[in-house]
């Protein structure tokens, strides 16, 4: 769980201000969840996961929409890859449903944090560097 701190530096910019604002966001957002984890471990209520969940899926739909655009008007050929990761993205936050919930909220928000670490990682450092470097 959480081999590494959600902080942002430049090495993780891709040179695009508006993009690695945004970025950031998603940073912040999963520094919040970290410290849920880290700080009330044993008080994680299905209602707190749903909260995390619903702004992750608000910021990421005007990300994704903002950076889509972004590419569609710098360099279209990247477009379609790109759609399909952050669909694949959606899908996956989505698959963290109320069943889940009710089993474990704890386990469910340590799932979300370790696996928003790897997408954070995977697609702002590799992928979007690789679109907008």
């Amino acid at each position: 769980m959480f081999d590494f701190k959600f902080d942002w530096d430049e090495s993780i910019s891709v040179g695009v201000e508006e993009i690695d604002e945004q970025h950031k966001e998603l940073f912040k957002i999963a520094r919040d969840i970290e410290q849920m984890v880290l700080i009330r471990c044993y008080g994680i209520t299905s209602e707190m996961v749903i909260q995390v969940l619903a702004k992750l899926r608000e910021y990421t739909t005007y990300h994704f929409y903002f950076e889509e655009l972004f590419i569609r008007q710098m360099d279209p050929q990247y477009l379609k890859e790109h759609q399909e990761k952050h669909k694949k993205f959606r899908n996956i936050i989505l698959s963290f449903n109320n069943d889940k919930l009710k089993k474990s909220p704890n386990e469910v928000l340590v799932e979300i944090g370790d696996f928003l670490k790897r997408w954070l990682f995977e697609h702002i450092v590799i992928e979007d560097k690789k679109v907008f470097k």
